[in-house]
């Protein structure tokens, strides 16, 4: 599988996808953290290059994490 941006939510039934798509890459990690009631993504691999971005999934709608 190649980059994907594809942004799935499962409700214990079915799969939705979500309108808002996120950031393509492959190969990264994602963890959903309680006490913000979002799911953080990082990193994964671009094109060419190896990617250090972190991102947050909150309420349906993805935003870059700025250090």
């Amino acid at each position: 599988v190649g980059m994907v941006g594809d942004t799935w939510q499962y409700d214990g039934k079915s799969w939705t996808k979500l309108l808002d798509d996120g950031p393509p890459r492959a190969r990264h990690h994602i963890v959903y953290d309680q006490r913000a009631k979002s799911v953080l993504l990082y990193g994964g691999w671009g094109p060419k290059t190896q990617l250090t971005e972190l991102w947050m999934l909150k309420e349906s709608k993805w935003s870059r994490v700025v250090p």
